[in-house]
């Protein structure tokens, strides 16, 4: 065919034309395999913004108060009350028992213009003798086995002291009421001893010395002090 001029101007627009509608149909058309996984679409994105949040207050704890041991003075303080107060008896007890020894003796010189023989007033000596000799016995083994605080120690020490002196006092107090009857001079000279001489002055150092201590005691435990070691 014989192209004329004004058909060669048109042939170019209708190629691009042609080729343009070809790109187009080419573009639309996928491949099975592209329908079958879509790609997701990529977003160039911002990641968002993180806010940032104020950090939690913590809560004040309650500070439990750690339950305190038993106060280590005061249970001293009782043990020594407690102790104080079981010699305070045994001072009490050693006190009647010291009158009844006052009585026997007074008793004895009463009673010596009386009828009885010289061996029926030897007799009745000796039996009050071992009489009050079971309870200065039994005295002296209770203070001995008393539970003693370290504390008292020393009370505890000068306080035995000081029985064992009244109970030596009172055995030969007894002796000389025993042999007045047979023996008056021998009687005599022990009871000038037991007032005058060396055992009455160890005696009265002894008895002060306790007293020192249980005034001492009461004085360190702020222990109202009841009662004192009487000579």
């Amino acid at each position: 065919m014989t192209l004329t001029n004004s058909n060669r101007i048109y042939l170019p627009a209708i190629a691009l034309t042609v080729l343009v509608f070809v790109a187009g149909c080419t573009a639309n058309r996928t491949t099975p395999s592209a329908q079958a996984n879509p790609q997701p679409a990529q977003y160039n994105q911002t990641p968002p913004t993180t806010r940032m949040q104020p950090a939690p207050q913590e809560q004040p704890r309650i500070q439990q108060q750690p339950v305190a041991p038993p106060d280590n003075r005061f249970v001293e303080v009782e043990q020594v009350q407690k102790y104080l107060g079981n010699l305070r008896q045994i001072e009490t007890d050693k006190q009647l028992l010291v009158n009844r020894v006052l009585a026997v003796d007074q008793a004895q010189q009463a009673n010596r213009d009386d009828n009885r023989t010289a061996q029926e007033r030897i007799e009745d000596a000796q039996n009050s003798s071992q009489s009050l000799a079971a309870e200065f016995n039994r005295l002296r083994t209770t203070t001995t086995n008393l539970y003693t605080p370290a504390a008292c120690t020393d009370l505890a020490q000068k306080y035995i002291r000081h029985l064992a002196n009244a109970e030596m006092n009172f055995r030969q107090m007894m002796d000389a009421l025993t042999i007045s009857h047979t023996n008056p001079n021998r009687a005599l000279a022990i009871i000038k001893e037991l007032r005058e001489g060396q055992t009455h002055i160890q005696r009265q150092n002894d008895d002060a010395a306790a007293e020192q201590a249980l005034s001492a005691l009461c004085e360190r435990y702020h222990i109202a002090k009841d009662f004192k070691v009487m000579h």
